[in-house]
């Protein structure tokens, strides 16, 4: 293996955990916009509880574009 070759394969394995880490990170994102989603109701007239909707709503949508 030339050093080259060695160059790419160390770029490509930081990539690698770059991308494992943005995703898992989104995919905890989700989890509680759809966790929060699934245990809002419009009974619940709790101001800070629609803001955190709201919010979560959003950066789920945002995370989509």
């Amino acid at each position: 293996m030339d050093d080259n070759e060695i160059f790419e394969n160390l770029i490509f394995n930081e990539l690698l955990q770059i991308k494992t880490k943005y995703e898992n990170i989104i995919d905890k994102e989700e989890y509680k916009y759809y966790v929060l989603k699934r245990n809002f109701s419009e009974d619940d007239k709790s101001e800070s509880m629609n803001i955190k909707y709201k919010t979560l709503e959003l950066q789920h949508n945002a995370n989509d574009l």
